[in-house]
């Protein structure tokens, strides 16, 4: 990492990505709104993707009873 000193001169307004490496500049309010619906997001994704995984290996456990079966 690489660091720069610097100072503030405007503590209203941040720079925020907005993708595809733009940035854009907004107040600390609106800032953190978009920071808060990012959490909102990431939260909503990683439950969707926990639940795929939970069916994925509930259907892998039912495949290995089948197999199972099949041997005996």
């Amino acid at each position: 990492s690489n660091f720069i000193h610097g100072k503030i001169t405007d503590s209203d307004n941040v720079i925020v990505g907005i993708g595809a490496g733009i940035a854009v500049k907004k107040t600390k309010e609106e800032a953190m709104e978009v920071l808060d619906n990012r959490i909102k997001d990431l939260e909503r994704t990683s439950e969707t993707l926990a639940a795929q995984a939970q069916h994925i290996f509930d259907r892998l456990r039912s495949v290995q009873i089948d197999i199972e079966k099949l041997q005996k």
